[in-house]
């Protein structure tokens, strides 16, 4: 079949998944697509975000395609980080989007109407607008069962539905994926997750930040041993409440075994949001949690004491 460069722009829709099927990707995919598709995937990690592509022939749209296809498989196989592909492949196909002026096309192919005097489905607007919090429904016009929405928001609502759709399905189960594939992928992902290991935010000892207690859960989650929900909560409490940022955190708890990342995801959201206390050095003593002697009442309390130790000693 011909392709287009809407192919390899937006290779989430579903003409362009055809084109794949119709590839028979399990026997196109080569030493250089995966290259490809791996640097498709640390790139969306490590820096949030992808190249622009740019296109000389059918053959550069079909490999865009089939390295977003490989990248899938190889996100799906990490497990890990999947929020951060998603924005990233969400984002370039946004601003293609944009600078093609294609934002009726795009809509269109992934079933999002809008009419002409800019009204929306409420089905659609309920899926792509409960997210942001200026647009409630009891703001609106509805007229119907259609949703009166303003021009700058389309974008917002259009960057919506195409993470929706980049994200479904994801992660793909293994056990769905070819055997072949799988043991050419492995190798490749071992490699990334190595990569990310070693470029995590160092964790060692830092007696201004880290309680002991809160420092030891940390390595036995680097450790691998099995953490227990208190255990958990706690830590994610205390870091939130230090102010470190969700990635940040995450990268933590990427460690553990059974590491879901939407889950912590969700649940960091949920602690922030809640605003949860940090529970008191009596409380974790009586969880088995604490194991050091501070003179402290609270874990965060741990670097007001450092910091006010080193001035009474003159530094």
């Amino acid at each position: 079949m011909m392709l287009s460069k809407e192919n390899g722009f937006y290779p989430f829709l579903d003409v362009s998944k055809k084109a794949v099927m119709e590839m028979k990707i399990a026997g196109e995919l080569d030493a250089r697509i995966i290259e490809v598709a791996k640097n498709r995937v640390m790139s969306a990690i490590k820096h949030k975000r992808l190249p622009l592509p740019t296109y000389f022939s059918e053959q550069d749209i079909l490999d865009d395609i089939r390295s977003y296809a490989a990248a899938r498989l190889i996100i799906s196989l990490m497990n890990r980080k999947i929020d951060a592909f998603v924005e990233a492949e969400s984002s370039r196909a946004l601003e293609l989007c944009r600078r093609n002026r294609q934002e009726g096309y795009l809509m269109k192919e992934l079933g999002v109407e809008l009419t002409a005097d800019m009204y929306l489905p409420l089905r659609d607007y309920l899926i792509l607008g409960l997210q942001f919090s200026g647009m409630v429904l009891s703001n609106r016009h509805v007229r119907d069962g259609y949703v009166k929405v303003q021009e700058h928001e389309i974008t917002v609502m259009l960057k919506e539905a195409i993470r929706n759709r980049v994200g479904r399905d994801l992660p793909i189960r293994e056990s769905l994926i070819n055997d072949d594939i799988r043991k050419m992928l492995k190798p490749i992902v071992s490699e990334i997750l190595s990569e990310i290991s070693l470029s995590s935010p160092a964790l060692g000892r830092q007696s201004a930040d880290l309680a002991p207690c809160i420092e030891r859960i940390i390595e036995e989650l680097r450790s691998g041993a099995k953490v227990s929900h208190i255990k958990r909560w706690a830590l994610a409490v205390f870091l939130t409440k230090r102010g470190w940022d969700e990635d940040k955190i995450v990268s933590v708890f990427s460690t553990a075994p059974n590491f879901d990342e939407k889950l912590t995801r969700y649940q960091l959201q949920h602690v922030r949001a809640k605003g949860y206390s940090m529970p008191s050095c009596y409380n974790l003593k009586s969880q088995g949690i604490c194991i050091a002697e501070c003179g402290i009442k609270n874990p965060l309390q741990y670097r007001k004491k450092e910091m006010t130790e080193k001035k009474s000693d003159g530094g």
